[in-house]
């Protein structure tokens, strides 16, 4: 869990005062013990070491999240061109071959008209 910074800085002062043995820092009179205070310093450094580390892997997971997503990106982008060049293609061969029928359907239309005059078709 996360948790704001300016209750980290709250958060570590009670941790210190709890692991001194005591309850909160302002409601303690009594002497507390070093060992306990260092102990419990530590655990907030140990504390502060493991959020400090979170955010740096959150960090690197965010960076290559990013990537994989800039790389879908470029292969979107390169499957449209493709599609596009595909497409472009198809209407080409589309084109040629409605070439083919037109230029077949008039030399039909020719080898009718030639018989109807009288003449023999060409091949």
């Amino acid at each position: 869990m996360i948790t704001p910074q300016p209750w980290r800085c709250g958060l570590a002062a009670i941790l210190v005062a709890a692991a001194a043995g005591g309850g909160p820092a302002w409601a303690e009179t009594r002497e507390v013990d070093p060992r306990r205070v260092d102990a419990a310093a530590d655990a907030v450094r140990a504390a502060r070491r493991r959020i400090v580390q979170h955010d740096i892997e959150r960090q690197k997971r965010l960076l290559i999240l990013k990537a994989e997503r800039i790389e879908a990106l470029r292969l979107n982008q390169r499957a449209r061109v493709e599609a596009l060049t595909l497409q472009r293609q198809l209407l080409q061969q589309q084109g040629r071959t409605q070439a083919l029928v037109d230029r077949e359907h008039l030399q039909q239309g020719l080898d009718d008209l030639r018989l109807a005059l009288g003449g023999t078709p060409v091949e």
